[in-house]
């Protein structure tokens, strides 16, 4: 149908039909309107136009639905954004920052969830939602998105407790502020939590004592009948290998875990995403504990779920089985999560390369072991500042000279 051949009134539009194709119509009293009929059945008014002459782009802008919208009003808009387009105002753009106008905190924290949280790793999720719930929205919900500003955001900062909390809600908060931006919410430029003052954290330098894993040990043989054999069987894992708790609660009988070969393959961890599966190395010992686990029928996990059919233990299950541990060993600042700041450490201690401490443990980076996990015994601080100490002394004495001049002549009568 053309457009000569069509009438363009409210009942003619009304009777228009779907077609084989996508069908526009013009009205031809009212400039850039038009009435779209899709292969669906769908009727839409749109207003186009172009902002600087026939060298830019047509724009569409919607104006409305047939149904919901009369002929009339339609070319009312339509007139209306044809003046503010012939004054140099983009109508598009207006309709956005109207539609912005009245957007809180909230309604951000809403489609942040929805459209950036979800493609996140679940424990990450959990993380933001709990975050979101807790520190963000009581205080800076109800502030609209656009007049969030820097001041605002260091007060809030300020008054959360516990540097780390605090500082996590700030990290989160910015990249709500970046998808903002991206998303039309806000105007763009920068952050708003940019060079707001971060509280300095003191980096956690506990590390298991001997002492602490012989009661620890004893703990978990106590509790055997009183507590979940898997939960159980969970922690030790976590001693012996250095995995996450969330991937070894995950490894599946059906596909991971490669016990003859000495091996498992995680898919899901902490940094997936961007480097994909990894392998975590199984010793001996923690094969021994993966082939003495009971089975539940149904269920493809090592450490099944009491409570959903086909689901993994989850971590707070086990949590309430580590804290009947550690009362029962009389430790009471110590995390399933020290295990592996254990073996960085014990790493450390017997010279073993960071880069392989890095693999054991899962890291991409090995910095990334040696600053947050990896810890100096003091025993071996204090040998090698022993026998440092006796260098520098010797030297100091002459007596590390006298060394050197022996040792050069040696070589020189070669």
């Amino acid at each position: 149908m053309g457009n000569k051949d069509f009438k363009f009134d409210q009942k003619s539009i009304k009777a228009l039909k779907a077609a084989s194709q996508t069908l526009t119509l013009s009205d031809p009293k009212t400039p850039g309107l038009v009435v779209r009929v899709t292969a669906g059945g769908s009727k839409t008014y749109y207003f186009i136009y172009r902002m600087g002459g026939r060298a830019t782009p047509k724009k569409w802008l919607k104006v409305g639905t047939v149904d919901a919208l009369p002929l009339v009003r339609a070319q009312e808009l339509a007139r209306a954004y044809r003046t503010q387009v012939d004054s140099g105002e983009d109508p598009g753009e207006v309709m956005k920052a109207k539609a912005v106008i009245g957007k809180t905190i909230c309604d951000l924290a809403s489609q942040f969830e929805l459209n950036y949280v979800t493609d996140l790793s679940p424990k990450t999720q959990e993380d933001y939602k709990r975050i979101i719930k807790l520190h963000i929205l009581p205080h800076l919900g109800k502030i609209a998105i656009a007049e969030l500003d820097r001041p605002q955001i260091q007060a809030w900062h300020s008054k959360i407790s516990g540097s780390r909390t605090a500082n996590l809600s700030l990290a989160v908060l910015s990249c709500m502020m970046t998808q903002a931006m991206l998303w039309g919410l806000r105007t763009e430029g920068l952050n708003p939590c940019s060079h707001v003052s971060r509280h300095p954290e003191i980096p956690r330098s506990r590390d298991i004592r001997s002492s602490e894993l012989e009661a620890i040990g004893k703990a978990l043989k106590a509790l055997e009948g009183s507590h979940s054999v898997w939960a159980l069987a969970a922690i030790r894992m976590s001693a012996l290998c250095w995995g996450r708790i969330s991937e070894v609660l995950g490894l599946r009988r059906d596909r991971d875990c490669h016990l003859d070969e000495g091996y498992a393959v995680i898919r899901e961890h902490k940094t997936s995403r961007n480097s994909g599966p990894k392998t975590m190395e199984l010793a001996p010992q923690a094969i021994d504990i993966l082939r003495a686990l009971p089975e539940q029928k149904g269920n493809p996990f090592y450490f099944p779920s009491p409570k959903v059919k086909d689901g993994p233990l989850t971590r707070h299950g086990v949590y309430k089985t580590w804290r009947a541990v550690c009362a029962l060993a009389e430790i009471d600042d110590l995390h399933i999560h020290d295990f592996r700041s254990l073996a960085a450490s014990e790493g450390e201690a017997q010279g073993v390369s960071p880069k392989t401490m890095a693999y054991l443990l899962g890291h991409s980076d090995p910095r990334t072991t040696l600053k947050h996990y990896a810890k100096v015994r003091k025993g071996k601080a204090s040998e090698v500042a022993s026998q440092l100490a006796s260098n520098i002394s010797a030297a100091l004495d002459g007596t590390q000279v006298e060394m050197e001049s022996k040792t050069t002549t040696s070589r020189n009568s070669r």
